[in-house]
């Protein structure tokens, strides 16, 4: 049996040679969307209507991520790795879709006369990730950059990514956050997604003193034997996020240059949280690199200490380690939560 078409209607044929007209099948969306489709020179060439099933396949992505409102100068640890696991997995979307390039933060160059952009700059600080640089950013530089995509690009796709990362962004905040978010976002003359990404972030982390105090007392008062079943992951993953919130907080002094708030101690405190199990092997390896990394440092072998996110990726791998050869002597508690710290 085999099927052919004509014009709307598609026939099978019999096996003794008659044709027989049948109901055609229902296009599948998803057999429609091809990940040509996906990239922004294509999708402004595509039919308006699958122009709008490209965009709401990527809109309605990851449905289930959801901004939320938090305290704002001392989020619980919760909150923190929510907020942080939202924020990569929207750049990582937005990579994948060809959507990212607008959040590289540009610094356009301005007539004075005319008022009119008319070039960028070009140094080490003029092209910053805003999804990894949005605390040594202003809204006003996220604003110029976003007119620059906007108004100064031939490729009308500038403006359309534009308008759907903001769409993507509105779709995945609670209700309640959008509304706050969108009494200021409202009131501007440049929008877009990136300067909603700007604007809902300002919302949702403060930028000055309080934060970064909080955020260094609680990477201090993290012990892993208060963690039930002291889940070495779970507190990596509080720390983690503590770091990497601390990075992506740098800002810049009076003078105008960046300050990296991450405390120049970090990894001699990593070292001493990840020696508070009840798991000797687990604690003595810690504090035989503390001491070994101490004693380089001080006789010059090394001019700094291991990167934090280093630590941490072998605290993990040797709790699993320890765990998969029946080695781990700490507590064993299967647990599902674990209480945030304060």
């Amino acid at each position: 049996m085999t099927k052919t078409s004509k014009q709307d209607q598609q026939f099978v044929t019999m096996p003794d040679g008659t044709k027989v007209a049948v109901k055609a099948q229902k296009e599948n969306k998803k057999d429609r969307i091809t990940m040509a489709h996906l990239t922004s020179p294509n999708r402004v060439k595509l039919s308006e209507k699958d122009r709008m099933e490209t965009e709401e396949t990527i809109v309605s992505s990851h449905l289930t991520l959801k901004f939320k409102k938090m305290d704002l100068h001392s989020p619980d640890l919760d909150s923190l790795v929510s907020l942080n696991t939202n924020l990569e997995t929207t750049e990582r979307l937005f990579a994948r879709y060809d959507l990212l390039q607008i959040f590289n933060i540009v610094k356009p160059i301005r007539d004075p006369s005319t008022g009119q952009l008319t070039g960028l700059l070009h140094d080490e600080k003029s092209f910053r990730n805003l999804f990894q640089w949005y605390g040594a950013l202003t809204l006003a530089e996220v604003m110029e950059s976003t007119d620059w995509y906007s108004s100064c690009l031939d490729d009308d796709w500038y403006g359309f990514n534009l308008d759907l990362t903001a769409e993507y962004l509105r779709c995945h905040m609670e209700t309640d956050l959008y509304e706050k978010v969108n009494e200021e976002y409202s009131k501007l003359d440049i929008q877009g997604g990136p300067v909603l990404l700007f604007v809902m972030i300002r919302h949702l982390l403060s930028t000055n003193d309080s934060l970064v105090h909080a955020l260094t007392s609680k990477i201090k008062a993290v012990k892993l034997s208060s963690y039930p079943g002291e889940d070495v992951r779970k507190a990596v993953t509080h720390l983690r996020t503590l770091v990497r919130c601390l990075k992506k907080l740098r800002r810049r002094n009076a003078d105008g240059h960046e300050v990296d708030l991450v405390p120049h101690d970090l990894t001699k405190q990593l070292y001493d949280i990840l020696q508070t199990s009840s798991c000797d092997e687990f604690n003595v390896m810690f504090k035989q690199l503390f001491y070994t990394e101490q004693r380089n440092v001080l006789l010059g072998g090394h001019s700094r200490w291991t990167d934090p996110e280093e630590v941490l990726t072998l605290a993990q791998g040797h709790y699993q380690d320890l765990c998969v050869h029946g080695k781990w002597t700490g507590a064993t508690q299967n647990i599902s939560h674990v209480p945030c710290l304060h």
